[in-house]
């Protein structure tokens, strides 16, 4: 365990047994993440909250409770805000975005652990729209 890494790739290897922590004093509040596309890009964007494997974990660490994504679309930055639910263990829509060029997921408030402040996100992952 003690090898195990937190870093942003986690939260886009789809692996569910692994996850992206802020890592950060306090509860993660304001850190983010952020991905840039290499063309523009029409997406449907899910997140797995929290570490969710094992599930033992689950409720140790933080969980986003609502994430801002910023996104970059057509030359302009716009902001998106979504409530996340707490126990649930699957993919979760956090948005239908069009003509992206980058995305950044911000962590504006957290459902509290029972014990570690570290906010957890197992994926992050896009579908393209048709």
């Amino acid at each position: 365990w003690n090898e195990y890494t937190y870093t942003p790739d986690n939260a886009f290897d789809e692996k569910n047994k692994t996850s992206w922590q802020e890592g950060k004093k306090g509860n993660g509040v304001g850190e983010w993440i952020e991905i840039e596309f290499g063309k523009k890009v029409n997406v449907r964007t899910f997140m797995i909250n929290g570490l969710v494997l094992p599930k033992k974990y689950y409720k140790m660490n933080n969980r986003v409770r609502h994430v801002k994504v910023e996104y970059w679309s057509y030359g302009r930055k716009k902001t998106k805000d979504t409530k996340l639910e707490d126990n649930n263990f699957g993919p979760q829509l956090v948005g239908l975005y069009q003509n992206v060029t980058k995305m950044r997921f911000i962590i504006e408030s957290v459902y509290k652990g029972t014990k570690w402040r570290d906010t957890a996100v197992s994926e992050i992952s896009f579908k393209k729209l048709r």
